[in-house]
């Protein structure tokens, strides 16, 4: 009976230690960003900061003991979604197996994303756990958004080009056009 008691009672006292408190979690990893930097805020739970004009998202929850560190990156294109799904799958295959690293480049009908995960043990392990998977992050989003942009330039490319003869290119399908003529 007084173990019972006195696991509920140091249960209590977890609440206001680090490891114990979320709140106190989003609260020191918010102030890390800010001296770093970068401006951060927290809404609705969610550590949300703005690096090289693009928004992330850190959030943390606690499974027992451990508590986990989770940031993610998601951009929505127009361009993007006009996207074949065999193109937005190349995409994230290629970003999954061209880098070694816990992060994982995920495709959606509308948008990309890029989410990385860690657990820590104490507020120090937060931070330097922080710094590396987010620059393995940005790695990721920095290789996934080039060949998003590679392959909407090369669809737009593609839109382009009119259908009939001379079709290779648009310069000489306008100079050719001229000398065609249609029988009736």
């Amino acid at each position: 009976m007084r173990i019972s008691s006195l696991h509920k009672g140091s249960g209590f006292w977890n609440h206001f230690t680090f490891m114990g408190n979320v709140c106190k979690m989003r609260t020191e990893l918010s102030s890390y960003l800010n001296n770093e930097g970068v401006e951060c805020k927290i809404e609705d739970g969610l550590c949300i900061f703005k690096y090289d004009d693009y928004n992330f998202v850190a959030s943390i929850d606690l499974h027992k003991e451990y508590a986990e560190c989770k940031i993610e990156f998601q951009c929505e294109d127009e361009d993007y979604e006009k996207l074949d799904i065999d193109e937005k799958t190349f995409i994230a295959d290629k970003v999954n197996t061209d880098l070694e690293n816990h992060c994982i480049a995920l495709s959606f009908n509308d948008s990309v994303k890029s989410v990385t995960s860690f657990y820590f043990t104490s507020k120090s392990m937060m931070f330097e756990l922080f710094s590396q998977h987010f620059k393995e992050l940005t790695e990721t989003t920095d290789l996934m958004l080039s060949l998003v942009k590679e392959k909407i330039d090369d669809f737009k490319e593609n839109q382009g080009h009119r259908i009939g003869f001379y079709s290779n290119s648009p310069e000489t399908n306008h100079q050719k056009e001229s000398h065609v003529a249609a029988k009736a």
